[in-house]
């Protein structure tokens, strides 16, 4: 997951350097540097969860029941982020596909 992270960063800041350089920042920019920012906490959160025993068995999770609600609460910020990722990721892939559209679908579309 990591890796993939990494490598997305990478053509991220390509693309942020490439559109920067040229002064045309757009709606599709923005929404995916918000999908960017929550993807990486999504990624920590659960580094963390893991970290904290998320993958062993039951009974060796050190803490017992409260090392359970540990990994569950690290779980469900990673659920949360990562659904506000992939939700501003595809806003930003529509926001992008928007202006190559003809101005009749345009207008029907928004």
């Amino acid at each position: 997951m990591l890796f993939c992270l990494g490598r997305d960063t990478q053509v991220y800041i390509a693309r942020i350097r490439t559109r920067y350089h040229k002064g045309v920042f757009g709606a599709a920019d923005y929404t995916i540097t918000v999908a960017m920012v929550a993807k990486a906490l999504s990624a920590s959160f659960t580094t963390v969860a893991i970290q904290h025993g998320f993958g062993k068995h039951t009974p060796t999770i050190p803490d017992g029941t409260a090392g359970l609600v540990t990994i569950s609460n690290y779980l469900l910020g990673a659920r949360r982020t990562g659904v506000i990722a992939s939700g501003f990721a595809r806003i930003s892939i529509a926001s992008l596909i928007l202006p190559i559209l003809r101005p009749g679908w345009r207008r029907r579309l928004v």
